[in-house]
């Protein structure tokens, strides 16, 4: 499934506040942070079985109103951070959407049991010399 922030836009609130951090006196002047929301349960462009896989994968990312929340402060100007926090939830989405990977289990490799076999035997003589080299307690 294909998103972009067009097709999202109705479900997105934007919100501008200053920023932290060094920057002058534009720092002091302008609102160039932004601070996104997106409201993912009332979102009808993502089927619900899609909604609620991205619920799952972003859980720490919801608030209890069922919204994503992202901000962006890294850019100079409000436009370039507004971009950059858009990117960022779509990239989100995307990725919580994807099937996740199955795992093939496969064999040690023979140098990989080679190793372990030689750390197991090196392990094995430091431990028997422990062992043998105990005094009586006098």
């Amino acid at each position: 499934m294909q998103l972009t922030v067009d097709q999202l836009r109705r479900w997105i609130e934007v919100e501008f506040c200053r920023s932290t951090g060094p920057g002058g006196q534009n720092v002091n002047k302008v609102s160039t942070r932004v601070i996104l929301r997106f409201d993912l349960h009332d979102c009808a462009d993502i089927p619900p079985e899609g909604r609620l896989l991205i619920a799952r994968r972003l859980a720490s990312r919801i608030d209890r109103d069922g919204r994503i929340r992202i901000s962006s402060q890294r850019h100079r100007t409000q436009s370039a951070n507004r971009r950059a926090a858009e990117e960022r939830l779509i990239e989100l989405l995307t990725d919580a959407l994807l099937p996740t990977k199955v795992r093939h289990a496969t064999k040690p490799t023979a140098g990989s049991r080679r190793r372990r076999r030689a750390e197991k035997v090196r392990r094995s003589r430091v431990l028997s010399q422990r062992r043998g080299s105990a005094d009586t307690g006098d």
